[in-house]
């Protein structure tokens, strides 16, 4: 029995790193949540998006549908298999990443290429 909760701690700390692994590889700052069970998180497009380029690229990116293929561009980039953010037969630019199974190189891949793909977008966004 773990009564002075050290592997527990341990567990939390790890997918704490891994969390902000991800997060620092899109060059994302994320507010600390002590409350946050950080096991999974959603890696949506629009809603990072906004956080980097703003308002008027959301909307632009939601009428231009762009991102249906993210989860696939991410599986074909990064050799991870993720899920949908939003479910099986939902269209949404959203992925879920389990926080608990991957290794510390995955979520820098992960955070790298969701990057690379929303600069690609907003790039495409300033062109117009």
């Amino acid at each position: 029995m773990d009564l002075e909760d050290n592997y527990k701690e341990a567990c939390k700390r790890i997918i704490r790193e891994r969390f902000n692994t991800l997060y620092e590889n899109m060059g994302i700052t994320v507010e600390e949540d002590k409350d946050r069970v950080d096991y999974y998180t959603l890696l949506e497009l629009d809603t990072l998006g906004g956080k980097l380029y703003g308002d008027e690229f959301v909307e632009w990116f939601k009428a231009s549908n762009k991102g249906k293929d993210f989860l696939f561009r991410l599986a074909h980039e990064t050799g991870v298999i993720l899920l949908p953010g939003k479910g099986f037969d939902v269209v949404h630019a959203s992925v879920r990443v389990s926080l608990a199974n991957l290794t510390h190189h995955e979520y820098e891949l992960i955070g790298r290429e969701t990057r690379r793909v929303l600069d690609e977008y907003f790039q495409e966004f300033m062109a117009q």
